[in-house]
């Protein structure tokens, strides 16, 4: 854990650690400015290069052009002292494998099927999306929508 609750970030202040992994860490913190809870990502120390930085960078500012009720918002990123972090929204839950595995089973079983089902559906409107685009480029009409 890189930093522990009561720690201030800029504006922010830890309150925990919420997860970690091979790309980083995350914590919950308190945006003293607007008084709201928000999550801080931070890219792992050991991942730290330049590229992997302006990766880091590019993504976010794709990740803040979308709005959905499925993605979490995007608030700002942010630099100190060497490292590079992303403001999100903070969503409470549980993380999805500790759901599943208190719903039991039958509910992993029943979601795995679904899984399956829709990216089966997914792979077809690919390629169809694929020999339509490849279509399009090779023809000299115009498509009106």
């Amino acid at each position: 854990m890189r930093f522990g609750p009561g720690a201030h970030i800029g504006p922010f202040e830890i309150l925990a650690q919420v997860g970690a992994g091979g790309m980083g860490e995350v914590y919950r913190a308190r945006d003293i400015r607007l008084d709201r809870i928000v999550a801080l990502k931070f890219l792992a120390s050991d991942a730290l290069t330049a590229e992997r930085v302006e990766r880091f960078k590019r993504e976010a500012r794709a990740v803040s052009r979308l709005t959905h009720p499925n993605i979490c918002a995007l608030y700002d990123i942010g630099e100190q002292n060497g490292s590079t972090f992303l403001v999100m929204e903070y969503i409470h839950g549980r993380r999805s494998p500790t759901a599943w595995s208190a719903a039991g089973s039958d509910s992993m079983r029943s979601f795995e099927s679904a899984f399956r089902s829709r990216m089966h559906w997914m792979l077809h409107i690919g390629k169809a999306l694929c020999i339509a685009t490849s279509s399009l480029e090779t023809s000299s009409s115009r498509v009106m929508a």
